[in-house]
C-alpha cells in the first residue's frame, strides 16, 4: 500500500471515529452501515433526536464517505406517499409539475444536490462536506449540514401538503401524526 492510501485510510478512520462520536452524543445514530465496495464508512441517522421513539417527524438520513474521496454526503430519500401520489395524479399536469420545479428552485437556492425521479415519484436530497487534511471536522459544520437537508426535505413535505389540500383525505393529517401547519407542531416534542 503506497504512503498516500495509507494516509487516506488513516485519515478514514479519524474522521470516522469523529463522526461517530458526535452522532453517539446527540443521540441520534440508527445503525453503521454495512461494509460497501465504495465507500469508507456509513451511518444511518434519526433526526432530529428522538430518544423516547415517539416523534412522527423524525426522518432517517445517512453520512457516508465515499471511497478516495476527500469529502462526507449527508443525504435523505424520499418516497412520495401513496395518497399524495394520488392527490398529484388527480391534478392537472402544469399543477403536478410544480411542485417539483418548486422544489427544484428551493435545493438550488440553498446548493443542495438532488435526484428527482417524477416518473416515479421518488427525490434525493443531498450535501457535502469536504474534509481538509489533517484537520478536525466540527461538530457545528456536520450538524448544520443536517439540519439543512432536514429542513428542505420538510419544506417539501409542507409544498406538497400545499398543493394536494383538498385533495386528500384530512385524517392522515391528524395532530401528532407529523402535521407541521398545526400551531402546536414541534420537532422536537
Amino acid at each position: 500500500m503506497s504512503n498516500n492510501k495509507k494516509e487516506e485510510s488513516e485519515q478514514a478512520k479519524t474522521v470516522k471515529a469523529q463522526i461517530l462520536d458526535y452522532l453517539l452524543e446527540e443521540g441520534i445514530l440508527r445503525k453503521k452501515l454495512p461494509s460497501r465496495p465504495k465507500i469508507d464508512f456509513g451511518f444511518e441517522i434519526a433526526y432530529p433526536p428522538d430518544p423516547r421513539g415517539k416523534n412522527p417527524n423524525t426522518k432517517l438520513m445517512v453520512i457516508i464517505k465515499p471511497k478516495e474521496k476527500d469529502y462526507l454526503i449527508i443525504q435523505i430519500a424520499t418516497q412520495i406517499s401513496e395518497p399524495h401520489v394520488k392527490a398529484l395524479n388527480s391534478l392537472p399536469e402544469e399543477k403536478r409539475f410544480s411542485f417539483f420545479i418548486d422544489l427544484k428552485k428551493a435545493l438550488l437556492l440553498r446548493n443542495l444536490m438532488y435526484n428527482i425521479d417524477i416518473r416515479n415519484y421518488r427525490y434525493l436530497i443531498s450535501d457535502q462536506i469536504f474534509i481538509e487534511k489533517n484537520k478536525k471536522i466540527s461538530k457545528n459544520d456536520i450538524f448544520k449540514c443536517i439540519k439543512n437537508v432536514f429542513n428542505i426535505a420538510l419544506y417539501a413535505n409542507i409544498l406538497l401538503g400545499e398543493l394536494c389540500s383538498g385533495k386528500i383525505n384530512k385524517s392522515i393529517f391528524e395532530k401528532g401524526k407529523g402535521n407541521s401547519s398545526d400551531p402546536s407542531f414541534s420537532l422536537y416534542s
